[in-house]
């Protein structure tokens, strides 16, 4: 609930922060072998702003 609130105050279309999650592994991933397994990405708010955090195992570089 409180993420479909988010997406509301942030007016993210309907799967465009799924598409954004992909674009940025694809991007890590051409300097990095990544470990998908372990990626994970987080959406929070707070004092009024939205927070993307988003963890990557790398494994190594390319």
């Amino acid at each position: 609930m409180q993420s479909m609130l988010l997406h509301d105050r942030l007016e993210l279309p309907a799967g465009k922060l799924e598409s954004m999650q992909e674009e940025l592994v694809h991007v890590v991933s051409r300097y990095f072998e990544l470990d998908s397994t372990t990626t994970n990405f987080d959406l929070k708010h707070f004092e009024r702003k939205a927070f993307l955090t988003a963890n990557f195992m790398l494994m190594r570089s390319k």
